[in-house]
Formats: structure tokens, sequence, C-alpha cells
């Protein structure tokens, strides 16, 4: 039988331990207004200077709120500033506090951005996808408090997934996961929370316990499990339409 069995108790986006990244970009986002104000103050007049530096410090503050709600649009941004501090530093090759603050800038939001991929923060959507017959999708079923419904796993990767339930859990707390189709049992903790799309239910960031060697073999098979189950609804896609 499949089965998933969720222990959760208060009402949370992000866990404690995974607020690291938040406290992380607001270093990211001094480092990106540091580089901003050298490079201005030395090119610009005072009042250009002022309306582009407050500009910009609305721009990092928009940046850190869409972080905490884990909206995709924190994407958009972090493109536009990458781009504009790789600019910088090209046309500011010579002066070396802005070539040095752009390497470590560049550096450490390429680390943030990867983090951040897992889908404990931000899973793979199919936005063009519209019907659900055909999403990258593993079906099981949720226990809370006695209580047995299906849920979705939508993603998974890096010893991380995507969890949807039509239920209001909380996070921070450990999850149990079998499948019909494998005898393993999966051990994760709920991390992150979306609230729900029409239809689509509460969305939940987990990640696998892969501690031991046992775990990781284990993990690995269901990763196998999750691809085919991906490749065999685009097959159906494909040879429906045909």
């Amino acid at each position: 039988m499949k089965y998933l069995k969720i222990n959760i108790v208060a009402s949370k986006i992000i866990a404690d331990d995974e607020l690291r990244m938040v406290v992380m970009e607001y270093l990211i986002s001094m480092t990106y207004l540091t580089v901003q104000w050298i490079h201005h103050w030395h090119n610009s007049k005072l009042v250009y200077f002022s309306i582009v530096m407050l500009l910009q410090l609305l721009l990092c503050t928009f940046k850190i709120t869409t972080l905490k709600r884990l909206q995709y649009s924190y994407w958009g941004i972090t493109f536009f500033q990458f781009f504009s501090v790789l600019v910088l530093a090209l046309y500011n090759f010579n002066h070396v506090w802005i070539l040095y603050l752009s390497i470590i800038y560049i550096v450490f939001q390429t680390g943030q951005s990867y983090t951040l991929s897992s889908p404990v923060f931000y899973p793979r959507v199919r936005w063009w996808e519209y019907d659900f017959r055909y999403r990258g999708e593993l079906r099981v079923i949720a226990e809370y408090q006695d209580e047995m419904k299906e849920a979705r796993l939508t993603d998974l990767r890096r010893g991380a997934g995507c969890l949807q339930d039509f239920r209001d859990f909380s996070i921070n707390e450990n999850i149990k996961i079998r499948l019909d189709d494998i005898d393993d049992t999966y051990f994760a903790t709920l991390l992150t929370k979306r609230d729900p799309n029409p239809g689509r239910g509460y969305v939940y960031g987990v990640r696998f316990k892969t501690d031991s060697k046992a775990d990781k073999v284990k993990f690995q098979r269901l990763n196998i499990l999750w691809s085919k189950a991906s490749r065999a609804r685009l097959r159906r896609k494909f040879s429906e339409q045909d």
C-alpha cells in the first residue's frame, strides 16, 4: 500500500534551519549595494547618485521579500542584478575594489542560486502543461492522525522533493513515505510551504534523509522510479496526440 505519514504542528513558510538562506541573501544584497555605491559615487552627480541608490535599495528589499515568500519573481531580480554587476566589473576592470567585490558577489550569488534551485525552495514547474495527466508527478498516500488521503510528489532532485497535499500542515516535522512499486520506506523533513493554487493543494518542500549509504541507495531507487513515471507520462502525451 502506498503510505505517507506526516506529523506536523504550527504554520510557517520556511523552517528555522533553512532561514540561513535569507541571511545569506542579506549579505549578498549588501555586497551588491556596495558595488553600486562605489561605482556611482565616483561616476555620478549627487542627485543622480541618491536616486539610483534608493532604487537599488528598494530592489534589494523587494528581492529579499520574494525569497521569504518563495515567489518565482526572485529569479528575475537575481538575473538583473547578476548581469548589472557583471557589466560593472568589466567596465571598471581597473578599479580594484569594484572588481574584488563583484567577484565576491558573483561567487556567493551563484552558490545561493544553486542551493535555492532545489525542490525545497523552488521546485520545477511545467507552466505550459495544463493537463494534469501529463505532468511529471508520482502519486502517494498521505496519512495524518490516522487520516489517509492521496498526495502527489511533483519534483524530485538532489535529495529533496516537492509534495502537494490539500490539507494544511505545518513545517519542520518528519515524514515517512512508502509506495506500492517499491518496499522501501523513506524518511524526510518538511521544510517549506506554499499556499495552494486553485485545484492543486498546498506545496511542501521536503528533504529526504540520505545520511547513510542505505538511505542513499533507497533514494536512488526512488529517483529511478520517478524518472520512469515522468517519461511514461511524456510518451503517453505524444502517443495520444498522434
